[in-house]
């Protein structure tokens, strides 16, 4: 004898179990269509060196007057003064062009506002370049002219 459940729990149980089983499929079928390429054509894949967009944080005040925003970033990131950055309203739009002033203050940093008119809480965005480190001469793989070494 099976278990006698009202309707409404069991189209939660249904909805449940789509959720949880085919959204998720959804979700990597998406990724693995993309061949690392975004709609508009630009390589996006993660390899090593290869630029990236990271956001910065939020603007929190707009001086128009003085032709400056200021930023509470939602990262520590060793920000290089005269970087160019981006802001973005939130339907996804570019709002302005800033670049990073030296003045910085905690989590806060300042920017001049080169073109656009940026709102507060517009989104920051930098475009960043990890470095890849390569090894030096000196430097040799495991194995090689390396000595027996005894530890005492």
């Amino acid at each position: 004898m099976g278990i006698i459940q009202p309707f409404h729990v069991q189209l939660v149980i249904r909805y449940s179990i789509f959720v949880f089983a085919v959204i998720p499929l959804v979700f990597v079928g998406c990724s693995a269509t993309g061949k690392g390429e975004s709609e508009a054509g630009l390589d996006v894949s993660q390899s090593s060196g290869a630029p990236m967009k990271i956001p910065l944080g939020a603007v929190q005040m707009v001086d128009s007057e003085g032709h400056f925003v200021l930023i509470q970033s939602s990262r520590f990131i060793p920000v290089e003064p005269e970087t160019t950055i981006v802001t973005v309203g939130s339907d996804g739009v570019v709002t302005a062009e800033l670049i990073i002033s030296p003045a910085r203050k905690g989590q806060f940093l300042t920017a001049d506002i080169t073109s656009g008119h940026p709102k507060v809480g517009d989104r920051a965005i930098m475009d960043y370049t990890p470095k890849v480190r390569e090894p030096t001469r000196d430097e040799s793989p495991i194995g090689e002219d390396d000595e027996i070494q005894v530890l005492e």
